[in-house]
């Protein structure tokens, strides 16, 4: 598949990015390398080959939730710019 110039614009302004004529040119022969690459993976048979679920046999070793009090409520209002006795006082952003 031959990319153009014009697919290389519309790309580049549905990513909010700005390339120079020489730079639209290598982005045109980079994005035609790699559809290729995908051209040829799309040609390999792979019915005999299982899905993968993880890439490693390796898995996430989870610790159990631990319940406990790391900071209290007076310490986390120290420090507090705006404040009163229980909560944050913030800014009202909404009407």
């Amino acid at each position: 598949m031959e990319v153009d110039i014009l697919t290389v614009q519309k790309l580049a302004s549905l990513a909010k990015l700005e390339f120079s004529p020489a730079e639209q040119e290598d982005m045109k022969e980079e994005l035609t390398k790699i559809l290729t690459f995908i051209n040829q993976l799309d040609e390999l048979d792979t019915h005999t080959v299982s899905p993968l679920i993880h890439l490693t046999h390796s898995y996430d070793l989870l610790r159990e939730d631990e319940i406990k009090q790391t900071i209290n409520q007076a310490d986390a209002l120290k420090n507090a710019p705006h404040k009163d006795t229980f909560y944050f006082h913030t800014p009202k952003v909404i009407e």
